[in-house]
């Protein structure tokens, strides 16, 4: 899991428009902001998980004002259901740890339930609304592993 460098930032931008492209007919995804010169101006606020030196999984995470929070997490679809989100999620987790938060928070749309059953099986729970379209979901980061 590393960072990403100014050469990656393209290639995050494609895998995250590859990603949620296809909800466009439904609604807007957030995550199609994310450009590759957006990306390229806060390289390290992303991770990315390679294979054989190609990017199949990027998110972007950072320090929330209610803990540490992740987003526009991307799977290459092509590598999907192999642990490739559970891994960047694993990565984003011991940020936040180290950084001393006290919960991981994550939006998810009502919409994707995949998406929700997703953060439910990486041990997060519902918490409140967050908007008419996404529930804001907490997962409580462990005293014993935080720096």
């Amino acid at each position: 899991m590393t960072s990403v460098d100014s050469e990656d930032a393209g290639l995050v931008a494609e895998l995250v428009r590859l990603v949620f492209e296809p909800f466009r007919a439904q609604f807007e995804p957030t995550a199609m902001r994310w450009t590759a010169e957006a990306i390229a101006d806060r390289p390290d606020d992303w991770l990315v998980l390679r294979r054989d030196g190609l990017i199949v999984g990027a998110v972007r995470h950072g320090v929330d004002n209610e803990g540490y929070t992740f987003d526009s997490l991307s799977v290459d679809p092509a590598v999907r259901r192999q642990g490739i989100g559970r891994s960047l999620v694993a990565a984003v987790r011991v940020r936040a740890m180290e950084a001393g938060a006290h919960q991981l928070i994550v939006a998810v749309r009502h919409a994707l339930s995949g998406n929700v059953a997703f953060v439910g099986a990486c041990g997060f729970v519902r918490s409140r609304n967050f908007s008419a379209d996404h529930d804001v979901y907490v997962a409580p980061l462990s005293a014993q592993v935080r720096r």
